[in-house]
């Protein structure tokens, strides 16, 4: 299992986190937007913000060297030369480093260079992080530590607290994609989200509600702190003037709200039950790999090689069977041999229903094989 990082000048997807579990955060500065517009502008507002700051750091270092050397036409191109490295990281990116396709979409469409990372059961690789960090100069990392989308795996609290120092460090902002916190299985302990450690503003937090309270909601927002919450909120000015009120006042005292607790337990408990659903219907197919998600609304499954994906597509749609491929999530050699499937939407005797024929159409495939 992997885990892809954005390395380079990047964007991403908008969550928030309930309430109740913010509120104990440190910074006090949040704002709200929709979903799809959060995206775009806190990608281009880091982007510029960013940019803007090392224009600075270089012009300083070119005026420090002027006047300590007397050269005025020389600079130091160490730290915006990068093109070369990010070339060989392409070609030597062999690591499985699947991750949420639409926010692949949104930093290739950019044109943004991205590095990505393994990740294992416990989440993000923090030594390769390291390592790549020594090699690359980073403007912004992008992860999804809590059941990330499509594996499933929860970084631990450790790793967490490791991510922010590494960060002050090497000088480059988190981004940190929270949608499904609240869901957990197994009653394990959910870790404090990265922002919980976040001393000097080095970590942007997202979060969206419509994973948890509605799909067509589309209310998130972003909890950031210093001059970067300021260019954020400039520019979202600038773009839609505001978000639409209306749904911002319904969604909050819902929020507030017993019954909105009491939602969040059942929740749980049904799409727990739905992920056991599918893990039981795979557990007797042993060439088959399945990663047990922790908590979200995705399963990852890894097939055997000798399963051809656009012939299990064919007869998974003509079974009027649903599933993303795998090579939708990941940037640089797409592998093939894996699918994602959702259990949130359907009923359970509706996703019984479907996982059984698509595990009766794996079986036929590896019998003719």
């Amino acid at each position: 299992m992997s885990f892809l990082i954005d390395l380079k000048f990047t964007i991403f997807r908008i969550d928030l986190k309930i309430w109740n579990r913010v509120k104990n955060m440190k910074s006090k500065k949040v704002v709200v937007f929709s979903e799809c517009g959060l995206l775009l502008l806190v990608s281009l507002s880091a982007f510029y913000f960013l940019n803007s700051e090392e224009n600075v750091r270089q012009k300083d270092q070119e005026s420090t060297n002027e006047a300590s050397n007397g050269k005025s036409n020389e600079s130091n191109l160490s730290s915006t030369n990068t093109g070369q490295q990010n070339e060989e990281t392409a070609e030597n990116n062999e690591d499985e480093s699947p991750c949420y396709g639409a926010a692949i979409d949104v930093f290739v469409n950019k044109g943004f260079q991205v590095v990505s990372i393994g990740v294992d059961e416990e989440g993000l690789k923090v030594d390769e992080l390291e390592d790549k960090l020594q090699v690359h100069q980073p403007k912004l990392l992008y992860v999804n530590p809590t059941f990330q989308n499509p594996t499933g795996t929860c970084m631990p609290e450790k790793s967490r607290k490791q991510l922010v120092e590494l960060a002050e460090m090497y000088h480059f902002l988190i981004l940190e994609d929270d949608s499904f916190s609240e869901v957990s299985f197994d009653n394990i302990t959910v870790p404090k989200p990265i922002k919980f450690f976040d001393k000097n503003g080095h970590v942007i937090y997202l979060k969206g509600f419509s994973k948890t309270t509605a799909p067509g909601i589309r209310i998130a927002a972003v909890i950031v702190d210093g001059v970067l919450f300021d260019w954020l909120y400039g520019t979202k000015a600038t773009m839609d003037i505001g978000s639409p009120l209306l749904p911002q006042k319904a969604l909050l005292p819902i929020l507030r709200t017993e019954r909105m607790k009491n939602h969040m337990e059942k929740l749980k408990i049904a799409l727990e039950l739905r992920r056991n659903t599918v893990l039981d219907a795979f557990k007797n197919l042993e060439e088959v790999m399945i990663y047990k998600p922790k908590g979200g609304l995705n399963a990852w499954i890894k097939l055997p090689s000798m399963i051809q994906p656009i012939k299990l597509q064919e007869a998974a749609r003509k079974n009027k069977i649903s599933y993303l491929p795998g090579s939708a999530c990941f940037l640089h050699e797409p592998k093939q041999h894996y699918i994602r499937i959702s259990y949130s939407y359907l009923s359970e005797h509706d996703l019984q229903v479907g996982i059984e024929k698509l595990v009766d159409i794996l079986q036929n495939m590896m019998k003719e094989m």
